[in-house]
């Protein structure tokens, strides 16, 4: 993913967890690639004559002036007899100096940012190539895939290279969907800096010169824009995750200096998210090497394979990189148009670990607001203009949308089936360490449950919008039979698809009890009849908010009890909301305590009708703290009905 972040997007007060993806990827240029794609459509696939097998980069890096001088060595394997000419991605802004193939210096020509290498003998499907491109110049400042910056007065150097933009900086094969089997990055810097990068520091070599080179492998199948170095005099700091009772992996964080001690208590907690993540995805994709953080001054993070680049430790945005281990680095989209397999993956992967974390109150509030801008998604989830960043990272569509949909299968699917789905998709031995489509994770699904799911893939993936409900009911008393006919009619404004065919649950309450039913409607208008023994007082449809809609009509459901819930956010910084039930109408007194269980203040003293109420509430000036809420309802002759407490954080 890249979990980029125009600041005036936050959608979401502070907090310490926050939610999943804050409305990602609002590029300030929205730049375009257009150069890049030889079909219009996005679906670039570089030189189709190789396979690319390994890259090794070598990147001195130059400053006063910016510059870098560089030689990137490509094996690859011939996929085509009699091939005499190969060409790489490389930007026109970077000078090429030579070309060498067997120790000897074959002739080329770079233009229309690719190089095009004369092999020096025509070779056969399936041999082996090996060429070494030597370079040197300022990669483009304007597409931000290689960044000569400063923090804190030091020299900071970072990439970022996903889409497009590795060859911005090395040369490639610029396609995620051709991984090479394993890769080598060797930076050359002062040293006085410390360069992070893709897999174990095998070497740091004294140059003797007032230089060290850093020397990273990688021996695991690697996509080329997850390909990264992140340099400055940075602080590091290892943990451990212990996933056996003899073995650990190393969590590598390389921290600025001045932001250590603040961001340290989020990353303490990645060996709980590594814990969870294996037990709900698998075993840790990279479990030979590391995980690990490389701090970058920018407004979001990147998953970069075993070390994401991180311009913010908020939690979530901590999960969510770690679940793109899986989603994204293990299994990678096979082009830009299928990006929700990485996106919508990682942002519903974090509410999982808010789920864990927090409690299934928490969770179905993350999702409701990730559902708020899943609604203003435009388009197909499967991206329809994949050369344009802003297209392929749109925050409504999948990120939020793509999420959204994995919440909805695990609805149709039900738990079981659902996260077994998904350990089995990211296991899969066709696809892991390779690139996959909508279509290989939607056989999966089908074949762990056993269910043809074209209707839900179809509609949700490759249509547009979500249903719109108009829904009435009618109540026939014959005898002891309460005949109820409920009428679902889909209001739709787009055309594909015509309307939505979902499972849905319908929550009915009687005077005594209530009861859920769980229709399957896949026409547009239709009629679903019960008998009940009792009157039905009321419905709720969709009770579980299992379905990304909208409501036009639907009568209040009055609770048959009391109830006081969890605050959202928790913890918070500086409101957060405190919901309730009533069973009757009577007057509500909500009072907050510090510890000690002192009165810190009254939030509400009123008259409230029956049924559900939200107040919010704004921490002020107390201090940072855990605090007590509590209610007491009276009735109309001042005696206490209900009385309950619960506990909530502020973080400043």
């Amino acid at each position: 993913m890249k979990f980029f972040i125009l600041l005036c997007f936050l959608f979401i007060s502070a907090n310490a967890y926050t939610q999943s993806y804050n409305r990602e990827y609002a590029q300030k240029e929205m730049r375009k690639y257009s150069h890049l794609l030889s079909d219009g459509k996005g679906t670039y696939k570089g030189d189709t004559n190789i396979d690319a097998t390994y890259y090794k980069l070598f990147i001195q890096i130059n400053l006063n002036p910016n510059s870098i001088n560089a030689y990137t060595q490509i094996n690859a394997t011939s996929l085509k007899n009699s091939l005499s000419q190969v060409f790489l991605d490389l930007t026109n802004g970077l000078t090429v100096d030579s070309v060498i193939q067997n120790n000897n210096k074959v002739s080329w020509t770079h233009n229309s940012n690719k190089i095009f290498i004369d092999l020096k003998n025509s070779v056969s499907i399936g041999e082996n190539i090996s060429v070494t491109v030597y370079y040197h110049g300022l990669p483009p400042l304007d597409n931000e895939s290689f960044v000569f910056s400063t923090q804190s007065g030091a020299p900071l150097i970072w990439t970022l290279s996903e889409p497009f933009g590795a060859s911005d900086w090395f040369v490639c094969k610029n396609t995620p969907s051709d991984k090479a089997d394993s890769s080598d990055v060797w930076v050359k810097c002062s040293s006085e800096l410390i360069a992070g990068s893709n897999g174990l520091l095998v070497e740091t070599l004294n140059n003797g010169d007032g230089t060290n080179t850093y020397k990273w492998s990688n021996r695991y199948p690697i996509a080329q824009y997850l390909i990264s170095l992140a340099v400055t005099n940075y602080t590091k700091y290892d943990i451990y995750f212990r996933y056996s009772s003899g073995d650990s992996l190393p969590i590598v964080n390389y921290i600025y200096p001045s932001n250590f001690n603040s961001v340290k208590p989020n990353i303490d907690k990645t060996p709980l998210m590594l814990g969870f993540y294996t037990n709900v995805f698998g075993e840790y994709p990279f479990i030979n090497e590391k995980y690990g953080h490389a701090q970058i001054t920018w407004g979001g993070a990147m998953e970069h394979q075993t070390m994401s680049s991180m311009g913010t430790f908020i939690e979530s945005v901590i999960a969510h990189e770690l679940v793109h281990q899986w989603f994204g680095d293990k299994i990678t989209c096979e082009d830009w148009r299928e990006i929700w397999l990485n996106e919508g993956f990682a942002t519903y992967g974090a509410a999982l670990w808010g789920e864990h974390s927090y409690g299934k109150e928490y969770y179905r509030n993350d999702i409701s607001q990730i559902m708020i801008d899943a609604r203003r998604a435009v388009g197909s989830i499967y991206v329809q203009e994949p050369n344009s960043v802003a297209e392929i990272f749109n925050g409504d569509r999948s990120y939020a949308k793509g999420c959204i949909v994995l919440h909805m299968l695990r609805g149709v699917l039900g738990d079981s089936l659902f996260f077994k789905t998904i350990k089995t998709y990211a296991n899969d031995s066709l696809l892991a360490y390779k690139s996959a489509t909508t279509s290989d994770f939607k056989n999966v699904a089908e074949m762990v449950s056993g269910t043809n799911l074209d209707y839900f893939f179809n509609q949700w993936i490759y249509g547009e919008g979500y249903p719109k409900y108009d829904l009435s009911w009618s109540i026939e008393q014959t005898e002891n039979t309460y005949r109820t006919n409920f009428n679902i009619n889909q209001i739709q404004e787009i055309t594909n698809p015509l309307f939505f065919t979902m499972p849905v649950e319908i929550f009915f309450q009687f005077d005594n009890g209530d009861t859920t039913v769980k229709v399957f409607n896949n026409q547009k208008n239709q009629v679903f009849t019960f008998n009940f023994n009792q009157k039905p007082r009321s419905y709720k449809f969709d009770p579980d908010n299992l379905i990304l809609k909208d409501i036009n009509t639907e009568p209040p459901v009055i609770p048959v009890s009391y109830k006081l819930y969890q605050n959202y956010p928790n913890p918070f910084n500086p409101s957060t909301r405190i919901d309730f039930e009533l069973k009757q109408p009577g007057r509500v007194k909500l009072s907050l305590f510090d510890v000690t269980g002192r009165i810190v203040g009254i939030l509400l003293n009123e008259n409230r009708r029956e049924g559900f109420h939200t107040t919010e509430f704004f921490i002020g000036n107390l201090p940072t703290g855990i605090y007590y809420y509590n209610i007491e309802v009276f009735d109309d002759f001042g005696l206490l009905t209900f009385s309950d407490s619960r506990k909530m954080a502020f973080i400043k």
